[in-house]
């Protein structure tokens, strides 16, 4: 018998694998770097959010040991030295703690863009501490008090993390 006459055919490999379907292990890791990076991203968000979390815990204790006491001078006092703070905490030391009158308004308002700090109640924060008696505010002023009080630090906070520079 001769070789050449044979019906037989050389050697056929299969063709090579496609790279799609992806093989389970792959979608596995896929869906960890997609976990991973939203993780990422909220535990960033977090951490940029904690100084406005800790300073609204304070304003709502003052508010809280206002209403239980009913001292003005006290709740205007706390907020304005809360307020301090958290300038401090965000801009530093050098640049805010000499701050008083004008200049410490202008940077209060800085980031908002309402300028809630030229008109009442707002503007009781700024000399509070001076005044030998505190006005009286009604439950309506105390709540929007209050509330700038815990506008302000989110917003600051927030606008210094996106600049990258708090302190």
């Amino acid at each position: 018998m001769n070789p050449a006459d044979l019906p037989l055919r050389d050697i056929h490999l299969p063709d090579a694998p496609g790279w799609w379907p992806l093989a389970p292990g792959w979608w596995l890791l896929a869906a960890l770097v997609v976990f991973a990076l939203v993780g990422l991203v909220f535990l960033i968000r977090y951490r940029r959010n904690a100084l406005g979390r800790l300073a609204n815990r304070e304003v709502v204790r003052r508010e809280r040991d206002w209403r239980a006491t009913g001292d003005h001078r006290a709740l205007l006092c706390g907020l304005a030295a809360t307020l301090r703070r958290t300038a401090i905490a965000i801009s530093g030391r050098d640049k805010t703690a000499g701050l008083v009158g004008d200049a410490w308004r202008r940077h209060l308002n800085a980031p908002l863009v309402d300028a809630p700090f030229d008109a009442a109640p707002g503007a009781l924060l700024l000399d509070a501490a001076y005044r030998p008696d505190a006005p009286q505010l009604g439950a309506a002023d105390v709540t929007a008090l209050v509330e700038l009080c815990k506008r302000w630090p989110r917003v600051a906070a927030r606008g210094a993390a996106a600049r990258g520079t708090i302190s």
